[in-house]
């Protein structure tokens, strides 16, 4: 906290003091709550800054308003929370993969697997194997009650993300460019609220490598269409609700072809409002009380 209030007694400082502002934060990381998302924007404007000196740690920086806000987060007593060093042992397992054309999860007896859309397809891999644990935590939460799952994917690096709590990339593209002060946005996806479950991933070992590999390939992965899905075009949907009115949900879609933001899909999908809109009371007295075609 001291460091903190003497950083912040000027508008510029040495890279080095920063950096040792830092190291004493990352010392203490794994007994403070959320420190890890708390020290990334130190540390990405810490590496910017350095790119942008010849990594001179004695260059003298001016402290922008946004990082003087992140140091300011330092004098605070409540971000000292301490947190226990011990970790619940996991309760359930979830394998996920990423394909070229689509991704696949298995959890106990339950498999899905989904398209990629085709801008999707040409992710990078590490993008596309954390998007798949990410529609996986959708899909099979809340885990029949269970506190604590183990995501096993193939990416060392979706490991490390969660390790580290995200990461810094972001920020640091935002401080090698950045040339004058400015007000950083923050990101809404910096973190996941998890509410009570607590998540923890593991790199695949050669032992369950039939879970990823077999069990996706079984999934059908192998076998979408590089096309996608099937869907409305955007002109007609238009054209429609200007003639009958905006739908209140799209029925019958999935995550890829749906056309307004609440939808019901035949089977489970990781952003569907509900599923199997035939099996809900209210969308079936609907449909007996409609008038057929020919009325």
């Amino acid at each position: 906290m001291g460091l903190a209030v003497q950083l912040l007694k000027a508008d510029f400082a040495k890279i080095q003091d920063i950096a040792i502002f830092i190291g004493n934060l990352v010392s203490a990381k794994p007994a403070l709550h959320h420190s890890f998302g708390f020290i990334k924007p130190l540390e990405a404007f810490r590496t910017g800054q350095l790119c942008l000196h010849d990594n001179k740690y004695e260059a003298v920086v001016p402290l922008y308003p946004d990082v003087r806000e992140e140091i300011r987060r330092w004098t605070k007593e409540s971000i000292f929370k301490p947190k226990s060093l011990l970790t619940s042992a996991s309760e359930t397992d979830v394998f996920t993969d990423a394909a070229k054309l689509g991704w696949g999860a298995v959890w106990g007896e339950r498999r899905e697997n989904r398209h990629w859309s085709v801008v999707e397809q040409e992710l990078h891999i590490n993008i596309r194997e954390l998007m798949a644990l990410y529609f996986a935590w959708k899909m099979f939460a809340a885990f029949n009650g269970a506190t604590h799952v183990t995501f096993h994917t193939d990416s060392s690096t979706v490991v490390s993300l969660f390790k580290n709590q995200g990461s810094m990339v972001h920020f640091l593209h935002y401080c090698r460019a950045r040339q004058k002060p400015q007000k950083r946005k923050r990101s809404k996806k910096q973190r996941i609220t998890r509410g009570p479950i607590s998540t923890t991933a593991a790199e695949k070992e050669s032992a369950t490598a039939e879970c990823p590999g077999e069990a996706t390939r079984r999934l059908g992965l192998e076998v979408f269409s590089p096309n996608g899905e099937w869907s409305l075009d955007s002109k007609i949907v238009s054209l429609l609700a200007e003639r009958f009115g905006t739908p209140e949900v799209d029925l019958f879609a999935s995550r890829l072809n749906f056309k307004f933001k609440k939808f019901c899909s035949w089977s489970p999908d990781p952003l569907a409002w509900k599923v199997d809109a035939l099996a809900h009371t209210s969308f079936r007295e609907f449909y007996e009380s409609s008038p057929g075609p020919g009325n």
